[in-house]
């Protein structure tokens, strides 16, 4: 029962799979085709490991000893970084051009970059030109532009051309002529000029950034682009930039700590020549040799404390320094301030990103609006009330500086305490020498942080490197030939596979015994397979006559009758071979047929075979004649849904058998045969499926053959236009 489900349900699909494998090759070619008219894309890679805390020194260990200066490389804030406009409108500045031009086609347009046979400079004051097409047809010398607004122009190459207040000029890319002598020139183009924002908003679309591997300090920058060249040279220019930046930015905080250690090293250089000189004239004054050895531990406990406290102090004072940028306005708190560490979370992040997305946007209003206006006015007020909050960020750090700075002086005259009990001469010479090791140790702790930045500021290293630069790729990315034709052929052969059984269940319906046993209580007495040859043929029919004649469907005063509904059920075909294998058997046999059927008149017979026209017309005595010289007698009283006889004819018959074929029968059609056992009482009517379990191939193999002869005979048909 297993296996016979298993067969019925394989068996659709198999008959239909020429008809499925034709709509995989037409989906893998149409898909082949559709493929080649897409723009690729192409895909440039380079990579960036970031510096290590400890790597020489111009790393971040710099300013390990103040605090507000200590740095920290996170990796997704160096990303965020990169997408940055101020990296991206350095990046838009090192573009070979800001414009990107078109080479149209019957398809589509081609993006040329580097290899435009024409070469566009402007100067524009209308913001209505950017970032719209414009249309250029060139023929010779000669071109006609078409604005963004429809306005035409005619003109020459390499003449300028004034379009309202603005200048184009449009001249021959000589060098590029001269490198590919059979450049064409003359054709059409489409050119947009595309302003700042527009081009970094572009690169920043077409840009991914992310970290290969979050414990690895390394950083992986690709740009997609339907030009090799173009991703090449961008991803490229992206990763200099921003190691540039880094540069500068590093320049910039070195020389600012210099100076700032120059103004700390002259003030603790006079202190401690005034410390070694008290010192030295109060040992002469009072002869004192030594200091006593217990004392040593509380002086560096002090030595310590103050250290601290210069610490502390200088913390305030590069505060006041950075408060002092702000008041003044100068920008250069923005790229410093990330480098003190109680700001980096504040400045680093969130407010500075706002604060130059703020005024990239003015910049970008005030090409339209005046500085008075609303919207500028917006913006302006947003950026006011960022650098506010930075201002009372920085006075809550300064006093809460200042409370470190009280706690400690409390610390120092506490341990200054303990030096009570001593005799004044030894206690007085352990100040001056605490205060002389003191100014000493920060004398020293200065001098090697200004060497240290005067390294990093003489050096301008950076410790980020490209360690891959990008390559100009030769494979695009997208689209993937084989995978769309991989997709086109999955879906075009389950396509195929779903028609081939709708079709199957449309024209099809009535399969196998089981289906007319759900649809009618007559009884089902045989199932007729697929023929496919004569002898398995006259096997079966050999077989069946035999069978037939035991169950008595054939003697004394006994008709049978082969019907069907309508026309194309092969009844004439199933009486013929019932009745040529029952006289083989020796039967005398007659075939009683309707409709002048020249299937049984046919030469060479063995049986004979009578018209039924002529029996209808005489008395009814014809029947007992019949019967009495005939061992066998079938009758076919033609199709029941055309002729009202065929049912006079039923009645004379003692038997019924109603032919539904799997190929051209109707549901309806077993249906008809209920209505037809209800009307007439007493029929003996039962049921037998001819070709059961048959389905033809949808697509004749010949008409495969020949689709495929034509497709190779004219291939030009087929070929894409050149792009």
């Amino acid at each position: 029962m297993f296996s016979k489900e298993i067969n019925t349900t394989l068996r659709p699909f198999l008959r239909g799979l020429p008809f499925t494998l034709v709509l995989v090759f037409l989906g893998i070619w149409i898909a082949g085709k559709y493929v080649s008219y897409m723009t690729p894309v192409y895909e440039s890679t380079a990579r960036i490991k970031l510096a290590d805390n400890q790597q020489g020194p111009t790393g971040s260990h710099l300013y390990d000893d103040i605090d507000y200066f200590a740095t920290e490389n996170k990796i997704s804030a160096e990303i965020e970084l990169i997408k940055s406009n101020s990296i991206l409108e350095k990046v838009a500045e090192h573009l070979p051009e800001s414009y990107i031009i078109y080479r149209v086609g019957d398809i589509h347009s081609t993006e040329l970059y580097d290899q435009s046979p024409l070469k566009i400079y402007t100067v524009i004051n209308d913001s209505a030109l950017l970032d719209r097409p414009f249309q250029l047809t060139v023929h010779g010398n000669d071109y006609t532009l078409k604005t963004p607004g429809d306005k035409q122009f005619k003109s020459k190459l390499g003449r300028s051309l004034t379009v309202g207040t603005s200048e184009i000029l449009i001249t021959r890319n000589e060098a590029l002529i001269k490198k590919r002598p059979g450049l064409q020139v003359d054709d059409n183009y489409r050119f947009v000029l595309r302003s700042q924002a527009r081009l970094v908003s572009e690169i920043r679309s077409n840009l991914d950034v992310m970290a290969m591997d979050k414990d690895v300090p390394v950083i992986r920058l690709s740009f997609k682009s339907p030009v090799p060249q173009k991703a090449h040279d961008v991803v490229n220019l992206v990763a200099s930039c921003y190691i540039r930046d880094f540069e500068e930015t590093k320049f910039l905080t070195a020389d600012t700590t210099v100076s700032f250690l120059d103004k700390q090293l002259k003030q603790y250089a006079d202190e401690l020549n005034g410390s070694e000189n008290n010192i030295e004239e109060y040992r002469n004054s009072e002869n004192i040799i030594n200091i006593r050895q217990e004392t040593e531990t509380d002086l560096r406990k002090i030595s310590d404390l103050k250290k601290q406290m210069v610490n502390i102090r200088m913390n305030l004072a590069a505060i006041d320094t950075l408060n002092q940028y702000i008041q003044q306005g100068d920008d250069r708190f923005l790229e410093l301030a990330p480098n003190f560490e109680a700001f980096n979370d504040l400045l680093s992040t969130e407010l500075v990103k706002k604060i130059k997305s703020y005024r990239a946007e003015r910049k970008e209003l005030l090409i339209k609006y005046t500085p008075d206006h609303e919207k500028v006015k917006i913006v302006d007020e947003n950026i006011h009330e960022i650098i506010e909050y930075i201002k009372e960020s920085i006075n809550n750090t300064k006093t809460n500086t200042q409370i470190k700075l009280n706690s400690l002086d409390d610390e120092i005259a506490d341990a200054e305490s303990a030096f009570v009990g001593l005799p004044s001469r030894e206690r007085t010479l352990s100040g001056l020498e605490r205060n002389n090791q003191m100014n000493e140790s920060i004398f020293r702790f200065l001098h090697e942080k200004k060497t240290e930045a005067e390294i990093a500021r003489a050096a301008k290293m950076s410790f980020h490197r490209i360690i891959d630069f990008g390559e100009v790729p030769t494979t695009a990315t997208s689209p993937s030939p084989s995978l769309f034709k991989a997709l086109a052929a999955f879906l075009t052969f389950l396509l195929g596979t779903l028609l081939s059984l709708l079709i199957f269940k449309v024209r099809f319906p009535i399969g196998d015994e089981e289906f007319i046993q759900k649809r009618t209580l007559l009884p089902f007495i045989k199932s007729i397979p697929f023929l496919k040859n004569k002898i398995t043929e006259q096997l079966f029919f050999s077989q069946w006559a035999s069978v037939l004649w035991l169950n008595e469907y054939f003697g004394a005063g006994k008709i049978l009758c082969i019907a069907s509904v309508r026309d194309g059920n092969k009844k004439e075909f199933i009486t013929d071979r019932i009745a040529t294998a029952l006289q083989l058997m020796g039967k005398k046999t007659l075939v009683i047929f309707t409709n002048n059927s020249l299937a049984y008149t046919k030469p060479g017979k063995r049986y004979e075979a009578i018209s039924i026209d002529h029996l209808l017309n005489e008395d009814q005595t014809w029947k007992q004649e019949i019967l009495s010289q005939y061992d066998c007698v079938l009758c076919d009283p033609g199709t029941l849904d055309q002729e009202a006889r065929s049912f006079l004819t039923l009645s004379s018959c003692t038997s019924t058998i109603l032919v539904i074929d799997s190929l051209h029968s109707k549901a309806s059609e077993i249906d008809q045969a209920n209505e037809i056992s209800e009307t007439l009482q007493g029929l003996k009517l039962e049921i037998i499926l001819n070709r059961s379990g048959y389905y033809p191939t949808l697509i004749k193999l010949d008409r495969i053959s020949s689709f495929f002869k034509k497709l190779i005979s004219s291939p030009a048909k087929f070929k894409p236009a050149i792009r």
